[in-house]
């Protein structure tokens, strides 16, 4: 008998430090935590004020279940066991899961390398119908790039690759150019 009132004690703390840990987290965010479930608006699974939310009704749930009936009890405590772990999970490893979503997702917008921006930059001062020659030639004006055996030399050209053609930047210029 001593066994079971110890196991019922560490239960009871670990429930009551679960309990006070999601209440405190409605209070911070203006929640009411005597009303879990009422959600003003709407969050994903795994969002902390949604587990704050879910874990405060089956304890409630389970306070009652456990008068009544212990196998139900039993399997609510499992359930609070499982959004517990998962949120301490989230907690200690959302941001890293945030950043390698984003990172697997990719980047919102195109990115361009130096060259690619001097070009779209100077679209905006030439206009869209601006030629390959005269970007070319507004750009070695500015000191943007430089022209040398064919080749043109930017920002980003430190002698690890090689520079690009005439003919390869009258290609990203055409892919590169504002559509009207």
């Amino acid at each position: 008998m001593i066994g079971v009132q110890k196991s019922e004690d560490i239960l009871d703390r670990w429930l009551s430090n679960v309990e006070h840990r999601a209440r405190q987290i409605l209070l911070d965010a203006g929640h009411d935590p005597s009303r879990p479930g009422l959600l003003p608006e709407t969050f994903d699974h795994g969002c902390l004020l949604y587990d704050s939310h879910l874990l405060l009704r089956h304890l409630g749930i389970f306070r009652s279940e456990i008068i009544r009936n212990m196998r139900d009890a039993i399997w609510r405590v499992v359930q609070i066991s499982e959004i517990a772990d998962k949120h301490d999970f989230f907690v200690d490893h959302g941001e890293a899961i945030k950043r390698g979503l984003a990172f697997i997702n990719g980047p919102k917008n195109k990115r361009h390398d130096a060259l690619a921006r001097e070009i779209v930059g100077a679209f905006e001062i030439l206009g869209p119908k601006a030629s390959a020659s005269q970007v070319l030639a507004f750009l070695e004006k500015t000191g943007k790039v430089e022209v040398e055996d064919e080749r043109i030399y930017g920002k980003s050209y430190k002698g690890r690759e090689k520079p690009p053609t005439f003919k390869a930047f009258r290609n990203r210029i055409s892919k590169l150019r504002p559509r009207s």
